[in-house]
């Protein structure tokens, strides 16, 4: 788990290297409303980078407000727009994780209901993946159960709750990795052993100034799943990955050490050859180490879907004994000679009966 921040031009300002004093590891900052990019984007994406943070965007979606549209086709169209406005300007800054942030402003309305809204989240999530960028969806967790089929979506979530006992803690509330009772902490826990629970805003209040914002309060999330960028890898013989959890939770191999990386596969149940050993990270309370594979894919090594066990030791071939080879092999020339003796006595009792046969006919025939 690592402390993270999300900002947006209601900060105003943000010294990135204060919050990165204080152990911020990620800052996601917000792109654009709709369409309409963050004023601050410009100058917070690059401080976020320039400090060694990783960075992160959220793009605020409107596509499913009655305001922008009356029907389903309506808010494809205008998501599109807008999702497609926030992968370019990611590509501007590098960023690579984009967050889309879904939920609903005091004011307007809901035009879709959980099936159509989710098949809209889909798209976007699609979207954004064949843009090259990893896909996070961001909501409220009341939110997420009423209109989104979390388990339909092919993307991490970013879930917004705040506990009133946590609100205005600073990194002290469930920084051993647990989450609060109820049905909203069921659906933090649900995510997790899914795998797909990428991070948790718990809090909202105060610590702005702390952190290095220009203002008050400041959003403070627990980040379940982020690349080291300092992690390095050993060779390692003799092991294998068995994977124990195919679905629910998967067991998934990705194209480097990061939870994150859009290209990645599910693996069968079934035994994997590990060649290298990385560091560990933890997430959702679980630790777990980085390995990797014969093809040169990574898995994290979670206890609830697969193991690293020793190989089975290779067959031995058994030792030869020379004397006996030589033993044995005089052993059949002297049956092979005796064969051969066998032959040529048959054959000289064969000739001499052949013989008699011949002067017995010869015989009869003189009468």
């Amino acid at each position: 788990m690592k402390k993270g921040l999300d900002i947006s031009k209601h900060q105003a300002y943000f010294a990135a290297k204060t919050a990165a004093s204080q152990g911020i590891s990620t800052v996601i900052c917000r792109c654009a409303y709709g369409t309409g990019k963050d004023i601050c984007w410009d100058t917070f994406a690059p401080a976020v980078q320039a400090a060694g943070m990783q960075l992160g965007a959220y793009g605020f979606m409107t596509a499913h407000y009655t305001s922008k549209a009356s029907s389903f086709a309506q808010a494809q169209a205008v998501m599109r727009q807008q999702v497609q406005a926030w992968i370019d300007l990611c590509k501007v800054k590098g960023c690579q994780m984009l967050a889309v942030d879904q939920e609903l402003e005091k004011g307007n309305t809901m035009l879709l209901g959980k099936a159509y809204n989710t098949r809209l989240l889909q798209e976007a999530v699609a979207m954004i993946r064949a843009a090259g960028l990893t896909p996070i969806i961001y909501t409220g967790a009341s939110w997420c159960l009423s209109y989104i089929d979390w388990q339909a979506i092919d993307a991490d979530f970013w879930v917004a709750y705040y506990p009133s006992s946590a609100a205005a803690s600073d990194f002290a509330a469930y920084s051993d990795g647990s989450y609060p009772g109820g049905q909203y902490g069921d659906l933090l826990r649900a995510l997790q052993a899914a795998g797909k629970l990428w991070g948790w805003q718990y809090g909202s209040t105060g610590h702005g100034i702390k952190y290095g914002a220009g203002s008050v309060n400041i959003d403070r999330n627990w980040i379940y799943k982020e690349v080291d960028k300092n992690m390095t890898f050993e060779p390692l013989t003799g092991k294998q990955l068995v994977v124990t959890s195919e679905k629910s939770p998967a067991c998934q191999a990705f194209g480097s050490p990061d939870v994150n990386d859009s290209n990645y596969k599910n693996l069968a149940l079934g035994t994997y050859n590990i060649i290298a050993m990385g560091g560990s990270i933890t997430i959702g309370g679980m630790t777990a180490p980085w390995v990797q594979l014969a093809d040169g894919y990574y898995c994290l090594a979670l206890s609830d879907r697969c193991r690293i066990e020793d190989k089975p030791a290779e067959p031995q071939t058994p030792a030869v004994d020379l004397t006996e080879v030589l033993a044995s092999l005089a052993r059949i020339e002297a049956a092979q000679s005796r064969i051969e003796t066998n032959q040529a006595a048959q054959g000289a009792q064969l000739t001499a009966l052949q013989d008699k046969l011949t002067a017995t006919g010869a015989a009869l025939a003189g009468k």
